[in-house]
């Protein structure tokens, strides 16, 4: 995990709190998913999205909505990490004929009493 990434969840949950990051592989699997985070914080850390270059995915959650394409998506620095939580639906749009299960990597982060 590189120091951007860590600053980030450091500003997200707040500098002196404790929380435990475990990586996650969601499998996505249709058109549209969703799914529910339960009270846990999910921050999106894909390098790429294999999808489609004309296609397009949005994430969505309580507090964010994240739209982009496959080229979009690459040329994202530190932009590309979207926290997401309570729920999170994944939509993709201009596909093609035929969806393909393609897998999205977040780090699940789960807040720690001291």
């Amino acid at each position: 995990m590189n120091d951007i990434v860590l600053q980030l969840i450091k500003q997200r949950v707040g500098v002196g709190e404790c929380f435990t990051l475990v990586p996650f592989l969601l499998d996505v699997d249709s058109p549209d998913k969703k799914i529910d985070l339960g009270n846990d914080i999910y921050l999106l850390v894909s390098s790429t999205l294999e999808i489609p270059l004309f296609a397009r995915v949005t994430f969505k959650s309580i507090d964010n909505v994240f739209i982009t394409s496959k080229a979009e998506y690459e040329t994202f620095s530190f932009y590309k990490h979207q926290f997401f939580s309570n729920f999170l639906q994944i939509k993709t749009e201009n596909y093609g004929t035929k969806f393909r299960d393609f897998n999205v990597e977040f780090l699940k982060i789960i807040l720690t009493k001291r």
